[in-house]
């Protein structure tokens, strides 16, 4: 992420998940984090953070390529929600960053649930175009052709998804202002 993740100061709105030991097991990340809360307007909210370190050897690489294959499409699905679409690439503005994310509205038991999906790596030298073709169905696929090997670079993951909001950008709005407190802009050095 362009920052850190930071949990408000109220941490009694927020209740943190357990990650599964299978899931820890399958994705195999340094850190990783699962919460939960209730907006002013009583909506529904989830986020998970997976990052993975810069990748020092062959194994920490594999480790990297792995991470990638955590998408929605396939999790949500697995676990029984309905892809309703796959609304594209969309850019979040987030405390002065732009965080390009793809968008997906899934069928919850009835209920509509945004998605947005963020695949972070830190590329240097690859323009914010170029880098959002990392956002594609196969994020893989995606690395290889902006020359990015995961050679000595880590990975971030950040998905976070809302419940009972129809409209596709009411749905954006709330999800940056959600995002505005749970994301700290990188400190430089």
């Amino acid at each position: 992420m362009p920052g850190g993740l930071k949990i408000p100061d109220d941490k009694s709105a927020f209740q943190q998940f357990d990650i599964s030991k299978t899931v820890r097991e399958r994705l195999n990340f340094n850190e990783g984090s699962a919460l939960g809360w209730a907006d002013r307007d009583g909506r529904k909210w989830q986020m998970l953070y997976f990052s993975w370190d810069p990748a020092r050897t062959r194994r920490a690489r594999i480790l990297v390529q792995d991470g990638k294959n955590h998408v929605p499409e396939s999790c949500l699905s697995a676990s029984g929600k309905k892809l309703m679409r796959d609304t594209g690439v969309k850019t979040l503005t987030v405390n002065n960053f732009k965080l390009p994310v793809r968008a997906y509205v899934f069928d919850d038991q009835g209920e509509p649930m945004h998605v947005y999906f963020c695949l972070w790596q830190e590329l240097t030298g690859v323009k914010e175009s170029d880098y959002k073709k990392s956002l594609t169905r196969s994020p893989r696929l995606a690395s290889v052709a902006l020359g990015n090997r995961s050679s000595g670079i880590g990975l971030q993951i950040l998905e976070i998804a809302v419940w009972g909001i129809k409209d596709d950008q009411e749905s954006q709005k709330a999800a940056e202002r959600e995002l505005r407190q749970l994301i700290e802009p990188k400190k430089r050095s």
